[in-house]
C-alpha cells in the first residue's frame, strides 16, 4: 500500500527512574486511494495503543526512549466504483503489537523536538479486495515515523 499521513497524539506518564506508560492515538490517515480495474477504494486507518517505555539516562539536552505496546489497528475502505450499484464500504479491526524508538532534543525546559520510528504487526492481516482483484495487504508490518514537538510537565 502507498504511504499515508496521520496526526499522532500521545499522553505519557514517566517516573524518575525512566520507566513509564503512554497512550497513543494515530489517525485518521490521509493519502491516495487504491486504484483497481473496477474503480477506487479510499482507505482510512486508525491506531490506538497502550505502551510501556524506558527512557535511559543520556546527557542533556538529548532524550531517548524505547517502547513496547499493544492495541488495535482499524481500517475502513470506502468503494468508489465505476458501477455505483456495486460500490461497497466496509471496515475491520485487528489486534496490534508495536515496538518503537524515540529520540529528542530539549529546546527549553519543558519542550523538545522529537523524532521516532516504530513498527507493528496486526493480527489478523487486513486485506483489501475489489471484486476478484487484490489491492492491498496491510498490517504486516506497519512501519511509521514521527516528527513533532513534545511538551513535558
Amino acid at each position: 500500500a502507498k504511504a499515508r499521513v496521520a496526526p499522532m497524539f500521545r499522553l505519557s506518564y514517566g517516573t524518575p527512574i525512566g520507566v513509564g506508560a503512554r497512550l497513543v492515538w494515530i489517525g485518521p490517515t490521509f493519502g491516495p486511494s487504491l486504484e483497481g480495474s473496477l474503480g477506487n477504494a479510499m482507505l482510512t486507518e486508525e491506531i490506538g495503543v497502550a505502551e510501556i517505555f524506558y527512557a535511559p539516562p543520556v546527557p542533556r539536552p538529548l532524550e531517548l526512549s524505547l517502547s513496547l505496546g499493544t492495541g488495535f489497528y482499524h481500517v475502513a475502505a470506502n468503494g468508489d466504483l465505476k458501477d455505483e450499484a456495486l460500490s461497497l464500504s466496509s471496515g475491520t479491526t485487528s489486534f496490534l503489537g508495536d515496538l518503537g524508538v524515540d529520540a529528542g532534543v530539549r529546546i527549553v525546559d519543558h519542550f523538545a523536538i522529537d523524532v521516532g520510528v516504530y513498527t507493528g504487526l496486526a493480527a489478523p492481516r487486513v486485506v483489501v479486495d475489489m471484486g476478484e482483484q487484490h489491492l492491498a495487504a496491510l498490517g504486516r508490518p506497519l512501519l511509521g515515523a514521527n516528527l513533532g514537538l513534545r511538551a513535558s510537565f
